[in-house]
C-alpha cells in the first residue's frame, strides 16, 4: 500500500505518530492506516479516533499522534496501619501542644498495627505489543521489638505498656510513673521500659531510660539520656551540666541554655535560647525564635527568626557536622573494643572445646562459667550489632542530604550560616529567605 506520510516511533517505543506530507489529499480509509501500522510491526494503543481525524483531513497537528502504549502500573509497597498513634509524630496545625506528648498505652491482647501486604502492580504494552513489567511493591519495613508478636498480618501486644515506634522498631515498653516532681524520695532514674514524670525535673538528677521519657513539667539543669523519644510539655533550662540526649524524636516547649542532642527531629514550639541543640534529623522551631548559641542539624533547619536586634553571635550549620564525626568515632572505638571481647570470649569456648574432647569431660564449675561467658557474647554481639545499625543510619543520613535552612520571619546580622564546608556571615537583615549550597557558595533565595 502506498501511504503518502512517514512513521516516527519514540525512543521507549510508548509513541508513534505520523508525517504528512505537504498538500498532499489522504484518500485511504481508517481501516487501511490501521493495516499499515500493523505492517510496520504496531498493534497495540492505536487511537482509531485518530485515525477518523486523520483521514477526514483534520491534521492541523503535525506531526500526527496515531499510537500511545500503556504505562506499567507500579505495584504500591506494603504499608503498616496503626490502630493506636505511636508518638503522634504528626499533628495538625494549631493543635494543642500538649497533644504531642500523648503515647497511647495498650493492655495484653490489644491489637496495635495490621501490616497490608504489597501489591503486584499492573502490566503495561508497548505500541509493538510487548508486556511491560511493572515494579513490584516492597514489603513494609517494621521490626517487632519488646513484648509484641505478630499473628497473620496483625501485631499484638503481650505485655501492658506504652506503644514506641522509633527506627522501624515497634514495640511495647513496661511504663515506670513518677505522680509528681522527682526528688530526693525517687533519686536517680534507670528503667528499661518508658518513663512518665508527672511533675518537675529539678536540677542535678541523672535518668537513663530504655524507651521513651514524657516530662509534664520543666527539665532543668539534669543529665538525662533516652533511646527512644523525649518529650517535655514544659521546657528544658539549665546551664552548662545540663545533658539531654535523645536517641529518636525531642520535642519540647522550648530549650534555654542547655545542650540536646537527638538521633530524630527537634522540633521546639516557643523559642532557642543561648544553647548548643544537635539533630541526626531536622530542627524545627517554625513559630519561634532562634537566638545565641549554635543549633547544628543533619536534614535542615526551619525557624522564625533567627538572632535579635541587639546582633547576638548565633551559628547555624546544616550537613556534616563535627558532633556527629565525633559520635562516629566514638561508635568505632567502642565496636572495636566489643569485636575484642567477642573475640576473646570465643577464644576461651574454643579452649573448653578442646579441653572437653581430650577429656571426655568438664567440670562443673567450668561449666558454669562457660554458660556465664556465652550469655556475656550474646549480650556483647546484640550491642555490636545495634551499634553497627546505628552508624548506617548516620552515614545514610548525612549522604542523603539536599538541606536547606529557612528562615520564616526575619534573620538579623551576626547570624552565621554554615552548610557543609561553606560559612557565610550575614551583616544585614533578611526576610523570609532561604539558604542553600550551590557553586561551592551558599545562596539566599526569597521564600
Amino acid at each position: 500500500m502506498d501511504i503518502p506520510f512517514t512513521l516516527t516511533v519514540s525512543r521507549d517505543r510508548m509513541k508513534a505518530w505520523v508525517h504528512i506530507e505537504q498538500d498532499v489529499i489522504i484518500r485511504e480509509s481508517p481501516e487501511e492506516v490501521e493495516k499499515w501500522l500493523n505492517d510496520q510491526g504496531i498493534t497495540a494503543g492505536i487511537m482509531k479516533g485518530e485515525l477518523v481525524r486523520l483521514c477526514h483531513g483534520d491534521i492541523s497537528l503535525k506531526p500526527f499522534l496515531v499510537a500511545r502504549g500503556k504505562q506499567p502500573i507500579n505495584g504500591k509497597d506494603g504499608r503498616v496501619i496503626f490502630h493506636v498513634s505511636p508518638q503522634l509524630e504528626r499533628r495538625e496545625e494549631g493543635a494543642d501542644f500538649r497533644d504531642v506528648i500523648h503515647i497511647p498505652s495498650v493492655q495484653t491482647g490489644d491489637r496495635i498495627a495490621t501490616i497490608k501486604d504489597p501489591e503486584k502492580g499492573v502490566c503495561g504494552t508497548d505500541i509493538y505489543g510487548n508486556r511491560l513489567l511493572p515494579r513490584r511493591g516492597k514489603p513494609a519495613a517494621i521490626t517487632l521489638g519488646l513484648n509484641v508478636i505478630q499473628h497473620g498480618n496483625e501485631i499484638m501486644a503481650v505485655s501492658d505498656g506504652e506503644v514506641s515506634f522509633n527506627w522501624n522498631v515497634i514495640q511495647v515498653n513496661p511504663v515506670y510513673v513518677v505522680d509528681g516532681d522527682l526528688d530526693l524520695s525517687v533519686g536517680n532514674i534507670e528503667f528499661i521500659g518508658n518513663v512518665t514524670i508527672k511533675g518537675n525535673v529539678p536540677p542535678g538528677y541523672k535518668i537513663r531510660v530504655g524507651g521513651d521519657l514524657k516530662v509534664f513539667g520543666l527539665i532543668e539543669g539534669s543529665d538525662i539520656q533516652a533511646d527512644g523519644s523525649i518529650y517535655v510539655q514544659g521546657g528544658i533550662s539549665g546551664e552548662q551540666d545540663c545533658q539531654i540526649r535523645a536517641g529518636a524524636t525531642l520535642k519540647s516547649l522550648y530549650i534555654n541554655r542547655a545542650n540536646v542532642l537527638a538521633f530524630g527531629d527537634i522540633e521546639v514550639k516557643h523559642y532557642i535560647l543561648h544553647s548548643q541543640v544537635t539533630s541526626y534529623g531536622l530542627i524545627r522551631c517554625r513559630r519561634g525564635q532562634l537566638i545565641g548559641g549554635a543549633i547544628q542539624a543533619v536534614k535542615g533547619v526551619e525557624i522564625r527568626d533567627a538572632g535579635n536586634i541587639h546582633y547576638a553571635h548565633t551559628l547555624i550549620l546544616i550537613g556534616q557536622t563535627e558532633a556527629i564525626e565525633r559520635h562516629k568515632s566514638e561508635l568505632d572505638m567502642r565496636a572495636k573494643q566489643l569485636f575484642e571481647t567477642i573475640s576473646k570470649l570465643t577464644m576461651i569456648a574454643a579452649k573448653f572445646e578442646v579441653m572437653r574432647q581430650e577429656t571426655g569431660t568438664v567440670g562443673v564449675r567450668e561449666t558454669i562459667l562457660l554458660k556465664k561467658q556465652q550469655r556475656t557474647r550474646e549480650v556483647l554481639e546484640q550491642e555490636l550489632s545495634g551499634i553497627r545499625e546505628e552508624r548506617l543510619r548516620l552515614e545514610y543520613g548525612v549522604n542523603e542530604m539536599d538541606a536547606e535552612i529557612i528562615v520564616h520571619g526575619i534573620c538579623y546580622p551576626n547570624v552565621h550560616i554554615q552548610i557543609g564546608k561553606y560559612t557565610k556571615p550575614l551583616n544585614q537583615i533578611f526576610k523570609s529567605v532561604r539558604f542553600t549550597e550551590s557553586g561551592r557558595e551558599i545562596s539566599v533565595h526569597p521564600l
